[in-house]
């Protein structure tokens, strides 16, 4: 059985600590990026299913920088 994939984008090393305990034990796989420019390149390479988004990271914002390179994921949720 295929998992779905969960990419967490999150400067808060323990939040993302804490949100990768809570989605594995409810059987997701997780991926993980610090900043807007690692969430990219991570997002091309594993195609999550799902993003989870804190809209305020380093390295600039996502949304401008997925229209910058074209791209484009229609399920993430934003969260401050």
């Amino acid at each position: 059985m295929t998992r779905n994939k969960i990419l967490i984008i999150e400067d808060d090393a323990d939040l993302r600590r804490a949100l990768n305990v809570r989605l594995r034990a409810s059987e997701y796989e997780t991926a993980f990026a610090a900043d807007a420019i690692m969430a990219l390149s991570i997002a091309k390479k594993e195609a999550p299913d799902l993003i989870l988004l804190d809209l305020g990271l380093p390295g600039g914002g996502w949304i401008r920088r997925t229209r910058t390179h074209g791209n484009t994921w229609h399920r993430w949720l934003a969260f401050r």
